[in-house]
């Protein structure tokens, strides 16, 4: 069942070909125009990655006990970090929670994955304090940012994050 895209077909390739081979970095950085479908893009890559029963597209079955509890927003190892208001930062206690969210151990025996949107959101405080959890990541864990501007990010958080591109179809 995709839930990508047409035009992100490259980018599911590439990330699930670095999977299989267990090379899937600890950050990934979504980067393109707003509308693009980063979101739904993140969404659909954090729900494969802690579905059982990938089809062979390495999209989630969505019908396994993980996929159930992620579509129902209720994923232990799933952490969706925004700010609470559109406008608003995401904080340095946010940064926070990501951090201790990460270094705790999988319920499930699989990975733990953020996905923070949208990336330049973060105040300065809440970069700095992420830097460290980007700087020493925990064993199976996946950190994705999503960015209309990564410019606006720091350039060590961008040095440390692998770079997805979305671009226009």
């Amino acid at each position: 069942m995709s839930a990508i895209y047409p035009w992100q077909q490259e980018q599911w390739r590439l990330l699930k070909a670095r999977n299989d081979k267990g090379r899937l970095p600890h950050a990934l950085l979504l980067t393109g125009m707003d509308g693009m479908g980063k979101q739904q893009f993140a969404s659909a890559l954090a729900q494969a990655l802690l579905c059982r029963y990938r089809d062979s597209e390495g999209f989630a079955c969505g019908a396994c006990p993980a996929c159930e509890r992620f579509q129902a927003g209720t994923h232990p190892d799933f952490l969706p970090v925004t700010p609470g208001d559109e406008g608003k930062a995401i904080t340095v206690d946010m940064a926070r929670a990501v951090s201790e969210f990460l270094v705790l151990r999988s319920h499930y025996e699989g990975s733990r994955i953020v996905i923070l949107a949208p990336a330049e959101a973060m105040n300065v405080a809440a970069a700095n304090s992420l830097l460290k959890t980007l700087e020493e990541p925990a064993p199976e864990t996946l950190l994705i940012l999503l960015a209309s501007a990564p410019g606006a990010l720091l350039a060590t958080i961008r040095s440390r994050c692998q770079q997805i591109k979305f671009v226009l179809p």
